[in-house]
């Protein structure tokens, strides 16, 4: 076998290691945070949630994109709003509310969600970012492989 085609099977296991290597997932736990240049990637890599700027304005929005391009922006979460640097930060917290703080830590934005005891969010590949809670802790959420069946949502 040849050197270029061992070089060539072999790339997908150094990228599978890489992106184990480097954090990327698709949830973000309980008191977890995405500070700006850190992203969630959806399970088959088709969406990004993280901060962007669009075009040439320096204002940061955090929001959820087609993995092709950051100009094709999805939804946007502090669109009334945008940070005027990088200090952003989106929150999960502790009661399952989303919350973008700046860096004085100010709320600029907040899903408002329900209080919950646990929750978990999820970036899914339909582009969604649903928040699961009520979960027993430690319990995996996602498609069942054996029945096929989903997660109960609550929303």
């Amino acid at each position: 076998m040849s050197s270029h085609v061992l070089v060539l099977l072999s790339l997908p296991l150094f990228l599978l290691g890489t992106a184990a290597a480097t954090g990327i997932t698709d949830m973000l736990d309980p008191g977890c945070n995405i500070i700006d240049g850190e992203t969630l990637i959806s399970a088959n890599g088709s969406f990004t949630l993280g901060f962007f700027s669009p075009g040439v304005t320096t204002r940061r929005y955090d929001g959820i994109w087609f993995s092709v391009s950051e100009t094709t922006v999805c939804w946007v979460a502090n669109r009334e709003r945008p940070l005027n640097d990088t200090s952003g930060l989106l929150v999960l917290s502790d009661t399952g509310s989303l919350v973008i703080l700046d860096g004085s830590g100010q709320v600029i934005w907040s899903s408002n969600s329900a209080s919950a005891t646990w929750a978990v969010a999820q970036l899914l590949e339909s582009g969604n970012l649903v928040v699961y809670d009520d979960l027993l802790p430690g319990m995996k959420t996602g498609k069942n492989l054996w029945t096929g069946a989903g997660p109960v949502l609550k929303i």
